[in-house]
């Protein structure tokens, strides 16, 4: 910390009402994790390593406050990671946001904000790393000075795999649900976990957690990981029933994006089942046409132009903006 200044260190821990997207904020050796998952979405996603660091790291998950203080420093510690990317967005009042953070990994970081006025009070929005297990190790503003928590609503909740849990956009606000929430100006919650099969634990849980729209989209695993499509058939089934219990709540199905990749075009290539990704689409689909819910075919999303994704298969920047931008122009009206 910053030694010419008197600071007034929050203890984080004792003030969850400052982060959005969290469930509970865990005590751990290096600081102090939030973390978005509820006890038993944790232990759904408990089963490999691979699934853990996804489960944990703090995609979504926001600090917003409002403040007099002149400066903010928020210290973290760098846990695993999904993918290398130790970024923070920031946005200070209505500002574009900024991105913040080590071009590599660093065991500690600390996040230095100047923030503009003498005494005027500043809306901070610091979205954490999204791919990555970050542990808050304290938040520090001037002596004295007032730090108090907005509230935002409603909340959208993102239920899925790793494309729709930002895998591999370069910083937490490019990705597209971000995108999506910031253009409604409300909460979200991110549950999705990269690699995830189609889940009807995912859905039923996702009821434990207060939402007004649910965005569902699975399916690629599922041909990777050769998923039998009445596997598939029971699963969506279970998540849709579970999710449209929910009372004047708006659920979203979205099927599989193309596939960008080339050679060979995953598009043409059977899994071991002898099924293409389309009818694994074509599987969620004839599911989600019995349920009242709003069906987008994530082929309307994004071009199969590997201009658009990282690797064929996960969007780039320029692919989760214009994910946001299709699926905003077909998403339900948010009340």
């Amino acid at each position: 910390m910053h030694r010419k200044r008197t600071i007034m260190l929050i203890q984080l821990q004792e003030h969850p009402e400052l982060f959005h997207g969290i469930d509970s904020i865990a005590a751990a050796p290096e600081g102090f994790v939030p973390l978005r998952m509820t006890p038993a979405l944790q232990d759904c996603y408990a089963g490999t390593e691979h699934a853990i660091i996804r489960a944990r790291s703090t995609t979504g998950v926001r600090l917003i406050f409002r403040t007099d203080s002149p400066f903010v420093m928020l210290q973290a510690r760098f846990l695993r990671a999904a993918r290398e990317l130790y970024y923070f967005s920031v946005r200070i009042d209505s500002r574009p946001f900024e991105v913040y953070g080590p071009e590599s990994r660093t065991p500690d970081y600390t996040l230095s904000l100047e923030l503009p006025g003498d005494g005027a009070i500043h809306r901070v929005e610091i979205h954490l790393p999204h791919l990555v297990e970050t542990a808050i190790c304290g938040l520090a503003v001037a002596d004295g000075a007032a730090v108090k928590p907005v509230r935002t609503a409603p909340k959208i909740i993102f239920i899925g795999d790793s494309i729709t849990q930002g895998m591999t956009v370069s910083a937490p606000h490019r990705t597209f649900y971000a995108r999506i929430a910031a253009f409604h100006r409300c909460d979200f919650r991110n549950i999705c976990v990269g690699g995830a099969d189609t889940s009807a634990a995912a859905g039923r849980l996702a009821c434990a957690i207060p939402w007004k729209m649910a965005i569902y989209a699975f399916g690629t695993n599922d041909h990777a990981h050769n998923t039998p499509l009445d596997t598939l058939t029971a699963e969506v089934t279970g998540a849709l029933k579970a999710l449209c219990r929910r009372r004047s709540a708006k659920i979203v199905v979205q099927t599989p994006l193309w596939r960008a990749d080339a050679p060979p075009v995953a598009e043409k290539q059977p899994n071991q089942l002898g099924l293409l990704l389309q009818d694994y689409r074509d599987t969620i689909a004839a599911v989600a046409r019995e349920f009242p819910v709003t069906l987008i075919d994530g082929r309307d999303l994004l071009p199969a132009d590997p201009a658009f994704f990282v690797d064929g298969l996960h969007p780039n920047d320029a692919g989760a903006e214009r994910i946001a931008a299709a699926l905003l122009e077909q998403l339900p009206d948010l009340d």
